[in-house]
């Protein structure tokens, strides 16, 4: 659990079947917990989780050949190198959001809450993760929640894909290779379930559909979990309430 202000809300962010017992704040935000709960107005959410139980060669297996395919030609042709802070700092934090920032500019990405990540930094769940070019120019950031037994992928920034084919498949190779290399070095540190952070239940968004298949290359399952919000004050009631009145529906 991690507590926040945004405006002059107390917000205690609660993930998957953590519990918020006793939580002083204005309001709970509960994210991906694996049941409906009664407290609150509840929403379901989709993912795709990857049962790292097992031995890598079987992981890959279980992977689409596109996929392994990739994740080979990267690691074995780009030259492309790799660095995890598990236990992410400020200093890497600051290297993260300033790469993002450059591409907000590009691709209209929305705004971090840099309050709500330099909290997950005091609370010890924030890993961070960087794959270069061969130049060492930045090509893609992971941001991940991090959990005893779980991963969830926060954010993901690549470099601007332009007009050049050669560029843009660079970078979807080097996204794919990155995942993998995460996946293994959460492994390695006895993290047992990882969350790629989204699935797109619907049929409409050919955006969102093509990033389903690039999740869904990796093999993982899809399941369905549940985010709410709470008000535990009056002032929380009143501010989930307008919240929800605002909110567009669908």
């Amino acid at each position: 659990m991690i507590l926040y202000r945004k405006a002059s809300f107390r917000i205690a962010e609660v993930w998957f079947d953590e519990k918020a017992n006793g939580v002083q704040a204005d309001i709970v935000r509960r994210l991906q917990h694996p049941t409906p709960v009664a407290e609150g107005k509840c929403t379901p959410f989709h993912t795709i989780l990857m049962d790292l139980n097992h031995d890598p060669d079987l992981l890959l297996a279980r992977m689409k050949r596109e996929t392994r395919y990739e994740i080979r030609r990267a690691a074995d042709k780009d030259h492309l190198t790799y660095t995890m802070s598990i236990a992410a700092d400020s200093d890497c934090l600051d290297q993260f959001l300033s790469f993002y920032g450059e591409i907000i500019a590009q691709k209209g990405f929305p705004k971090l809450n840099n309050v709500r990540l330099q909290k997950l930094i005091q609370a010890d769940a924030l890993s961070l993760s960087l794959v270069q070019g061969e130049t060492g120019i930045p090509l893609v950031w992971h941001a991940y929640y991090r959990t005893k037994e779980r991963v969830r992928l926060l954010h993901s920034a690549s470099l601007g894909r332009n007009s050049d084919v050669a560029q843009r498949s660079l970078i979807g190779r080097a996204n794919r290779y990155h995942h993998w290399q995460d996946v293994l070095s959460f492994k390695a540190q006895g993290t047992r379930v990882y969350d790629f952070g989204g699935w797109y239940d619907g049929d409409s968004d050919p955006r969102r559909l093509s990033i389903n298949k690039f999740k869904e290359g990796f093999g993982g399952q899809v399941v369905l979990n549940y985010n709410s919000l709470q008000g535990l004050t009056k002032l929380g009631k009143a501010a989930v309430w307008l919240y929800l009145r605002m909110r567009p529906s669908g």
